[in-house]
């Protein structure tokens, strides 16, 4: 009841809930289940509760990071009378699992942490389907040609090429091009900048043109909060205290916000390297918030 009186208005509590296991699909019991509706679909916050006197260990803290994969919940908190271990808390913080003891202030801080923030990048996976190229004073090229690129150093395969060219900086120049990725999932487009020679027979040959056929695979991606954390300061300089919000998907920590308590300013970081190792590039990034924020930086890191 006490969390009912504190709840966004369109959110819905069961206590308890039962969600299908995502991989047996068998109901799984969750001691309380808030559902927060969101512009594209819902955000699913598991509560976990303990009424015991030991302090928690890791071993809960470990079944509850399985859990939180098999209800697919977006935040699972673990609550409890009593403590957690320092194992325990050093194990939730790095696997998203927030902490909590029962306290009245409780219900509004998860009231607070279901309705603060929503993050949501957007992607391009690019696969290649066709290249074709044209060399001055050079007649047939092959898959077995060497070539040199004015940004290497040593001489490339063909497919090393088409990689060099398929750099993110230009994937995220295509969007500008792209009206609806769904009617313009395959695009064919001419370089501009080559900057590429093949070598044959201790010779090099400019290529003139290079034609590429990509497909774009376009997609979205919601974060799921990770984790929470009180910082005392940030960048090396003493700022009073402050909160990181860490959120991310299965490719790791792809956003960070840090408020600072004294001013309330956010800074927004969106770290899009580990999208890179999915064969994903990021191109953009939207931050909603249920309230009025002020950012004060945003910082982009690829």
């Amino acid at each position: 009841m006490r969390i009912r009186q504190h709840q966004s208005p369109d959110a819905t509590v069961r206590s308890p809930e039962f969600v299908p296991d995502a991989d047996t699909g068998e109901l799984r019991e969750v001691d309380v289940g808030i559902r927060v509706p969101r512009e594209d679909g819902e955000t699913f916050i598991a509560i976990e509760c303990r009424d015991r006197r030991a302090v928690q260990s890791v071993e809960w803290v470990e079944q509850l990071i399985s859990k939180k994969k098999s209800v697919s919940a977006n935040v699972l908190v673990a609550i409890t009378a009593s403590s957690f271990s320092r194992p325990a808390r050093i194990k939730a913080l790095r696997h998203g699992i927030l902490l909590a003891r029962l306290t009245s202030r409780l219900p509004h801080e998860l009231a607070k942490l279901a309705n603060s923030l929503w993050l949501k990048v957007r992607y391009l996976a690019p696969v290649v389907h066709g290249v074709e190229i044209e060399a001055f004073g050079r007649g047939g090229i092959h898959q077995d040609s060497l070539f040199r690129h004015r940004l290497a150093s040593d001489l490339l395969t063909f497919e090393d090429l088409v990689h060099v060219w398929l750099n993110p900086n230009f994937i995220r120049s295509l969007p500008k091009y792209v009206d609806d990725f769904e009617k313009a999932k395959f695009m064919k487009f001419q370089l501009v900048e080559i900057d590429a020679w093949v070598v044959s027979d201790g010779h090099e040959y400019p290529i003139t043109k290079a034609e590429m056929i990509l497909e774009l695979n376009y997609g979205e991606e919601e974060l799921t909060l990770r984790g929470v954390q009180e910082l005392v300061a940030l960048d090396s300089q003493a700022v009073g205290e402050a909160t990181a919000y860490d959120f991310g998907s299965q490719s790791g920590q792809l956003s960070e916000i840090i408020r600072d308590h004294e001013t309330g300013d956010f800074r927004w970081d969106i770290l899009g390297a580990p999208l890179l190792e999915d064969g994903k590039i990021l191109i953009g990034g939207a931050l909603r918030s249920s309230t009025p924020i002020r950012i004060t930086t945003m910082r982009v890191d690829l």
